[in-house]
């Protein structure tokens, strides 16, 4: 089995496939999200990043502006109870919404995020999207 590491302010992004993890280690106030998308057929995996990256992250995803209904399930991992967190939690959902347009294209399906309990390092299977944690 394939894995790939994914730092703070990267990004990877994959076909789906068998054999192949992303992850990502000790996420501490960093906010590390994935995607998952059937009809694209596309995994990826972000951490911490700026408004930049995170657009040309979902245009290379989508790079076709494809517009169905829940088309990219999101899924957002990390953070802690700081103001830091919070704030960049805060800006990623307004990014988000900013990149989604209107079109209920981004589909969050898990915000594990601050105070919620979470993994502070998580993998993703790029077969299905599958998000679990682990011990480093």
């Amino acid at each position: 089995m394939k894995r790939i590491e994914v730092k703070s302010k990267e990004y990877y992004i994959s076909p789906i496939q068998e054999d192949l993890i992303l992850y990502t280690t000790d996420l501490n106030e960093e906010i590390a999200f994935s995607i998952f998308s059937a009809q694209l057929k596309k995994v990826g995996l972000a951490r911490n990043l700026d408004q930049d990256q995170l657009i040309k992250f979902f245009k290379e995803i989508n790079p076709d502006n494809t517009k169905i209904s829940g088309l990219i399930k999101v899924s957002m991992i990390g953070g802690t109870e700081s103001k830091d967190s919070k704030n960049s939690l805060s800006n990623l959902f307004m990014q988000l919404q900013s990149i989604d347009n209107n079109n209920d294209i981004i589909d969050i399906k898990s915000c594990d995020t601050c105070e919620k309990i979470h993994p502070n390092s998580l993998e993703v299977d790029c077969y299905h999207g599958g998000i679990r944690g682990f011990i480093t």
